[in-house]
């Protein structure tokens, strides 16, 4: 069965090394596609979503092999063109980053719809529109999107109306292949993209950021013999977030603290007592914690992935506080299964309004989906009695070793 009893404990103690980032990682895979020799990725971290990452990979003819715990060594000097339709494609949002890497290279492009975990609407129409602007003809038929590059020789403008990391990142994917300069305008400002940037200019890409604009000249070839993706500000910030609902003292180590500004300043808030490092964070919290009102928006502002757990910090702080998503206004499906075990709380029209200062009592609870699990498995061990956490292996999908990191920092 895929479920896990968590039972209750009293406070955390220790150091977390925090691994790669997720977010990154994924951009970066689909980025070694345009590669012309192998390149070592270090600090990958070993998730179901890399792994999946890994297997459209091998289907364009790109061997793959990990290299320890956490390093890939990735060949892609025998690319070939290969359309994207199995079913894997479909079990991973980044995947869409095919289309405009394959658009790039080949001239071609056609893959399943991309998935991922339910957090409401997640259209694809920003990457199809970034194609178009680029020079492709696109169509999507059921499940499948396909285009060809019709007009690869013009200037482009590619405006974003919205925020969107995936699909800045598949627009810098496509540009970079081409024999003409592209200008991104509205481009994410997520540091996940910026790692991206970064792995592309080392390789030879001309890339140059001024804000929300990225102007890309493309068409060079790219090499490079390794890269080490930025660390998981998600991950550290969960564990940061543990520590204040669990009280005690945990540090996440082999961060960079400026990822981490809002999440940092909604501790302090909270009454953590909190001392940042060169490359490392420490939090202690001795006392019960104060409701704060958080809304989570796009970087550098608090992150939605943190949302959910959040959540369960508002639930065992004394007060009411106001959780908002302006990212994804109905990713509250955690707040239904914490009402098991005792949350209290109402729904608005962005998010939830949480009393605080109860005690949760133990249960059953589904994980709906990464972030959601994370949160769940936070009020589990803030409980009076142990819970079942159904679902659980939806961890696997973002948290490197979840369980061994967070039993290693656990003083019960």
């Amino acid at each position: 069965m895929d479920y896990k009893e968590i039972h209750p404990v009293s406070q955390v103690s220790g150091s977390v090394a925090i691994s790669g980032a997720k977010n990154s990682a994924l951009l970066i895979l689909a980025a070694v596609v345009l590669l012309d020799k192998p390149v070592l990725l270090n600090r990958i971290p070993d998730i179901s979503d890399v792994r999946k990452m890994c297997d459209i990979l091998n289907m364009l003819n790109i061997k793959v092999r990990w290299m320890g715990h956490d390093a890939l060594l990735i060949d892609p000097s025998e690319v070939r063109f290969n359309d994207l339709m199995a079913e894997v494609c479909g079990e991973i949002r980044t995947s869409v980053l095919f289309l405009g890497v394959l658009l790039g290279k080949f001239g071609q492009a056609k893959l399943r719809m991309p998935g991922g975990c339910q957090l409401g609407p997640r259209p694809i129409n920003f990457h199809i529109s970034a194609m178009e602007r680029m020079g492709a003809k696109t169509t999507q038929e059921g499940v499948h999107v396909s285009g060809t590059l019709i007009a690869p020789h013009q200037a482009s403008v590619v405006s974003f109306k919205r925020s969107t990391v995936t699909g800045t990142a598949n627009a810098i994917l496509c540009a970079v292949s081409l024999p003409h300069p592209v200008l991104i305008q509205g481009a994410a400002l997520e540091p996940e993209l910026d790692d991206l940037i970064n792995f592309l200019v080392q390789a030879g890409a001309r890339i140059k950021r001024e804000g929300q604009d990225i102007r890309v000249e493309g068409g060079q070839p790219l090499e490079t013999q390794s890269y080490r993706v930025m660390p998981d500000r998600i991950e550290a910030g969960t564990f940061l977030i543990a520590g204040a609902i669990l009280g005690g003292e945990v540090t996440v180590a082999d961060i960079i603290p400026q990822h981490l500004l809002a999440v940092v300043e909604a501790l302090k808030q909270s009454g953590a007592d909190i001392e940042v490092g060169e490359q490392s964070v420490s939090l202690k919290m001795s006392r019960p914690p104060k409701p704060v009102s958080i809304t989570a928006r796009e970087y550098p502002h608090f992150p939605t992935d943190l949302q959910p757990q959040w959540c369960v910090l508002s639930l065992v702080s004394e007060g009411e506080s106001t959780i908002e998503d302006h990212v994804f206004p109905e990713r509250f499906d955690h707040m239904d299964e914490l009402k098991k075990i005792g949350a209290r709380y109402t729904k608005s029209a962005h998010g939830v309004t949480i009393q605080g200062g109860v005690q949760l009592l133990g249960g059953e609870m589904y994980a709906a989906n990464l972030r959601s699990a994370a949160a769940l498995v936070l009020g589990a061990l803030s409980a009076r009695s142990p819970s079942k956490v159904v679902r659980i292996s939806v961890l696997n999908r973002g948290y490197p070793g979840f369980f061994l990191k967070i039993n290693n920092i656990l003083s019960d």
